[in-house]
């Protein structure tokens, strides 16, 4: 079993909400924005996507936490682990286009 630092399980919980919030919040302004589908291709990765459509890498976390039901679905059928790092080809992103 991995170790975990102390407050490490609360902080997980805590990005978790988080997320989840987010999700709802990028679900209501989904029906004012308008949105670009992306096809993940073969060796994709949310920073890649994010550079190339968003002009920052750094701004993955913005196509996760919009995608993350779809990416962890996707996860699931690949039964892969779920996280950020872990996205098929074949699969589409949706990214607000601003």
């Amino acid at each position: 079993m991995k170790e975990t630092m102390p407050g490490e399980d609360q902080m997980i919980k805590g990005q978790q909400e988080l997320a989840a919030g987010l999700k709802d919040i990028f679900a209501v302004l989904n029906n004012w924005l308008t949105t670009v589908v992306v096809n993940i291709e073969p060796g994709d990765t949310l920073w890649h996507i994010a550079e190339k459509q968003l002009g920052n890498g750094q701004r993955w976390r913005e196509i996760y936490i919009m995608n993350l039901d779809n990416i962890w679905k996707s996860q699931d059928q690949h039964h892969g682990t779920q996280g950020p790092d872990m996205i098929y080809s074949g699969n589409t992103v949706r990214i607000l286009a601003i």
